[in-house]
Order: structure tokens, then C-alpha cells, then sequence
């Protein structure tokens, strides 16, 4: 819980700071209410108070009153303030985290990449739920203290009792807490399955197939599974809650009766006037509101800080396989790579993805690299990007190793277009320079690109409904993606299957465009059309480079390209046919 307030604290202190003496003066208001209330009630059973001494007295009453009305707007403003800010520094913090990561190493460790996904879903409103119960109990503990401190004077055996009679719900409270958050841990996995059966049924680009094939009403059923699931563990969860605090609410109503009976059983000698009395038994009654209260939002500060052990775990832990180097090579020199001895293989695989990878690319040279699926075509791009580490064997660089560059540096002369590239919701123009987007440094640059990827809209155009944008199809979207490669004078250029959703005159206009480029090249692709125009072809299979040479040398060599080609063709002549 201290890991928890530190890490709240540290999101806003000065606001926070400030709540907190706020909170101890309002709390400590009620006490002097009811302090000057008795005060009141002894001046008027005092023959020598004078009208002046009374008279002030009252008014420090009507102050105190005063002073409660104005404190809650105060408090709200700074709560307020307070949890706004929190939550949105750890959602900033928990994205900084993953921007922090060179790797994708995350996303393949099971347990972290589920830790990531609790820690999306609860940075929602855990902050926000740790912050309320932290004033809440805060508040309740001055408040009661001060109750105790007036009491005190009259019994303090009775006001001790009254005041420990909340532990045995505390002790109940932490129990039905515990066995909250274990649920909660296995409802995560539940949760997960909703929210992803949810969004593809919500999801455009998924509707066609699932009113095709009928899957509306499978994913609803597993919808409908998880929520039976997760909702039959949190009723259970609930009935416990229920049924196992009445043994200690009795507990605790025994011994505030015990405490309130010693309290009274004190007073019954001091020839109190009824309206003291009255006073005293009301202090009694706010001070067990006020106790029950830091009960409940007590122990929910203990289950809500639970969040934050994992939210440290997953701020500070060691958790990233690639180092980053200090060496940047120099711009606008294409790449030379050499590969030896490359081996890789993912987590919980039986079988490794590369196995002894050798094949080394010349500056400015175009290579495309062909194989079946699981061949370790995209695996091999990662590692060259630097999103996974080697496991063995090394990559270099223009002669330098891999390991020893600066990989920002290093990433930002690279050019890229993945299977799966980016579809951000923002205009044309920020689409293609993303961060280096100046809409009038490079306007004419990106019009000019517009036009080259034949793209249909103008550059300050807004994209994706979310905002009330255009909405694109699939190979507009893919357009932009390679616009976005060619803005950037890449000393590498990578594209991964990037023509899949283009027409034929588009994707050879702009397969011709690339291979143009005054740079190094390497295409992952299927589609082997225009295969010849690359300087070298390498054939993987099985994590290995099985060939490695020109057109003509591997059509005479007829292995593994020799057999793809004519399936291809000859698959394209038969339907031509």
C-alpha cells in the first residue's frame, strides 16, 4: 500500500499536498463544532459567563459551521483535479513504458503480455478508485480522531472500546477483499475474450465474413460463455460479502454496546445536563459512522493497491532483450548486410523459426526473398529491424555489428511497409510524415507522393469515422502506407507483401518506383511477377536459406524457386485458359 500512495503521490504533489491539509482541517471542523457546542452548553449553566464570553463562543460555533460549508466545494475542485490527472499520468506512463521497449519481446511472454492487457482495462479508474478510497478513509480517521479526542475527556475506557470495535469488520473486510482480487485475476482472462469477441462483432472489416458464414451467433455464445463464467464467480464473490461480515458486525455491535454502556455508565455521576448528554451520544454515533467508514474504504485501499504492484512490475522490471548501441552510420549510404549463423526461435515453439541463416546483401543491391509459409521470411526482417535479439549467429550492418548501433538512429534510416502496417485516424498528411508531419515544409513533397501512389484525397483530408473522417478501403489504406516508406531517403527499404490490396498497374508502377530507389532492398514476397527485375533471389525453408542467386541461375538450378515459378504461372496460364 505505501508502493501505492508513493506512485499516486508522485503524479500530481503539489495538488495532492494540498488536498490532504485541506482534508485534516475539515475533519478536525466537526470535533470543534461539537467541542464549542459543549462549550455553548456549559456557558449557559455557568451563572459567571459573561454576554461577551458566549457571544464569542457562538460565533466560533457558527464559523465551524461555516467552515464545513466552504471546505466540500474546495475538496471537490482538488479531488477532482487530482484524479483527472493521476489517471491520465498512468495511462502516459504505461504507454512511455511500452515506447521505452525497442523490442516486441512483450508480446510473445505470455505472462506479461497479460499483465499489459489488466493493466489497459484498469488504469481506466483503478488510480481513480485508490485516490477516492485514500480521501475517503483520510477523512473518516480525522474526523473520528477528533470525535475521540472530545470524547476521550469523558471516557476513556468507553471512547477506546467504541473506537476499536470497527477491527473485527476491518479483519472480515480484508478477507472478502483478498478473495475479490484473486477473481478478479481470473476474470481477466474472461474479460479479455469478451472484449475481443465484442470488437469483431462491432467491427466493419469483419462483418461480410461473419453474416457469410454465419459466425454472429458462435461469437455471441462465447461472449455469453465468458460473462456467464466471470458473472457466476463475482455472484459468488457477492453472497460472500453478504453472508461473512454478520458475525463480525455482530462482534462489533457487542462491543460498542459494551463501549457505549462504560461511556454512559461514567457520565451517570457527572451531573451532566440532558443536553450534554445528548451531545456526547451523538459525538458516540458520528464517530462509529465515521469508523465503519474507514472499514470499508480501508480495506478497498488495500485491494485497489493491489493494481499498483503490478503496475511497478511492470514499470521497473528488466524485461527487454535488446540492447541498444551507441554507433550511428551515416546517412544517405544504402546499407550493406552481412547474416551468419542466425538462429531464433519463440517463446513456446518447438521448433525455431531461424536455424543457421547465411547470405549476406551489397550496398544498394535488390533482393527479393521467397519461401512457404513459417519459412522465417518475417522473422528474419524482425530481427534485422532489431525487434527480437538473435539468439545466436550475428548481423552486420555496413560492417558494423547490429548489437552496436544505435537502434533509433539506426531505425529512422530504415523504410518499411509490413503486412500490417498502421491505419492511424489522422489526416493524409500526418498519415505519411507521422511525426515529422509540417504540412507547409513539406506540402509539396507530399502532394507529389499523393499523386505517385495515385491516393484520392487531398493532404489535410481527415481519415476513419472515429473523428468524422473518410472512411478508406483496405488499398487506399495500403497506399499510404507505402507513401509513408517512400517519404523517408532510406538507406534500407523493406516491404513485406506490401501490394496485396493494389491493382496490377498500381503495384507494377510502384514495384518499378522502389526498385528505382538509389538504396538497398529487400522484398518478402509471393507474388513473383516481377521478380526478374531484382538483382538476387533467396529461397527459405524451414528457417534456412536453401538458394541464393539470380533469375536464371535458379530456374537452371530447377529446385525450390524453379517449382514455385512454374506453379504460379502455370496455375495463371490455366485460368487465362
Amino acid at each position: 500500500m505505501i508502493l501505492a500512495i508513493r506512485y499516486v503521490f508522485l503524479s500530481c504533489p503539489i495538488r495532492i499536498s494540498a488536498l490532504i491539509a485541506i482534508i485534516v482541517l475539515q475533519g478536525l471542523i466537526p470535533a470543534l463544532n461539537i467541542f464549542m457546542t459543549g462549550e455553548i452548553i456549559n456557558g449557559l449553566q455557568t451563572s459567571a459567563t459573561s454576554n461577551n464570553d458566549l457571544m464569542v463562543t457562538i460565533g466560533l460555533w457558527c464559523l465551524s459551521l461555516l467552515g464545513i460549508q466552504l471546505m466540500q466545494p474546495l475538496v471537490n475542485l482538488l479531488q477532482g483535479d487530482v484524479t483527472e490527472i493521476a489517471t491520465s499520468h498512468f495511462s502516459g506512463r504505461i504507454m512511455q513504458r511500452m515506447n521505452s521497449s525497442f523490442s516486441l519481446s512483450l508480446f510473445d511472454n505470455k505472462e506479461r503480455y497479460e499483465q499489459l492487457e489488466f493493466l489497459k482495462k484498469e488504469a481506466a479508474y483503478r488510480p481513480l478508485n485508490f485516490i477516492i478510497c485514500l480521501i475517503y478513509t483520510f477523512r473518516a480517521l480525522v474526523m473520528a480522531a477528533g470525535l475521540l479526542v472530545v470524547l476521550v475527556k469523558y471516557s476513556g475506557i468507553g471512547s477506546a472500546i467504541c473506537a476499536l470495535s470497527v477491527i473485527p469488520l476491518i479483519l472480515v473486510n480484508l478477507r472478502i477483499e483478498r478473495k475479490y482480487w484473486e477473481n478478479l485475476l481470473k476474470n481477466s482472462k474472461d474479460s479479455i475474450l469478451m472484449r475481443y469477441v465484442y470488437g469483431l462483432s462491432m467491427d466493419k472489416s469483419y462483418l461480410q465474413e461473419i453474416r457469410l458464414y454465419g459466425l454472429g451467433k458462435y461469437l455471441l455464445e462465447k461472449f455469453t460463455r465468458a460473462a456467464k463464467s466471470m458473472h457466476e464467480r463475482m455472484h459468488k464473490q457477492r453472497i460472500r460479502a453478504l453472508l461473512m461480515p454478520i458475525p463480525a458486525s455482530i462482534l462489533s455491535l457487542l462491543m460498542l454496546f459494551a463501549g457505549v454502556y462504560l461511556f454512559l455508565n461514567t457520565l451517570r455521576n457527572s451531573h451532566l445536563a440532558v443536553s450534554a448528554l445528548v451531545m456526547v451520544f451523538q459525538s458516540i454515533v458520528m464517530m462509529k459512522s465515521h469508523l465503519d467508514e474507514i472499514a470499508t474504504y480501508g480495506v478497498n485501499i488495500k485491494s485497489t493497491s493491489a493494481f499498483f504492484d503490478s503496475y511497478h512490475s511492470f514499470i521497473t522490471d528488466e524485461i527487454e532483450p535488446v540492447v541498444n548501441g551507441e554507433v550511428a552510420l551515416p546517412h544517405h549510404h544504402p546499407f550493406s548486410i552481412h547474416i551468419a549463423g542466425l538462429y531464433f526461435q519463440y517463446p513456446g515453439r518447438n521448433s525455431p523459426a531461424l536455424n543457421g541463416v547465411d547470405f549476406s546483401l551489397n550496398a544498394g543491391e535488390k533482393v527479393a526473398i521467397l519461401g512457404d509459409n513459417g519459412s522465417g521470411k518475417t522473422t528474419l526482417i524482425k530481427l534485422l529491424l532489431r525487434m527480437y535479439a538473435a539468439q545466436h549467429g550475428s548481423i552486420s550492418v555496413s560492417g558494423i555489428a547490429l548489437e552496436n548501433l544505435d537502434i533509433e538512429h539506426y531505425r529512422q534510416q530504415i523504410a518499411t511497409v509490413f503486412q500490417e502496417y498502421g491505419k492511424y485516424e489522422f489526416s493524409v498528411g500526418e498519415n505519411i510524415a507521422l511525426s515529422n508531419y509540417e504540412a507547409e515544409m513539406h506540402a509539396e513533397r507530399l502532394e507529389a507522393l499523393i499523386k505517385q501512389v495515385k491516393f484520392p484525397y487531398a493532404l489535410n483530408t481527415g481519415l476513419g469515422k472515429q473523428f468524422g473522417g473518410d472512411e478508406l478501403s483496405i488499398g487506399q489504406w495500403q497506399k499510404l502506407a507505402i507513401a509513408r516508406a517512400l517519404f523517408r531517403n532510406a538507406n534500407l527499404f523493406i516491404f513485406d507483401e506490401f501490394s496485396s490490396s493494389l491493382d496490377p498497374e498500381t503495384e507494377h508502377q510502384l514495384f518499378m518506383d522502389i526498385l528505382a530507389l538509389n538504396t538497398t532492398v529487400i522484398a518478402v514476397t509471393h507474388r513473383l511477377g516481377n521478380i526478374k527485375a531484382f538483382d538476387r533471389i533467396v529461397v527459405m525453408s524451414e528457417g534456412k536459406v536453401i538458394e541464393n542467386g539470380d533469375f536464371t541461375s535458379l530456374m537452371n538450378k530447377r529446385g525450390k524457386f524453379y517449382d514455385m515459378w512454374h506453379a504460379q504461372f502455370q496455375s495463371v496460364m490455366s485460368e487465362a485458359v
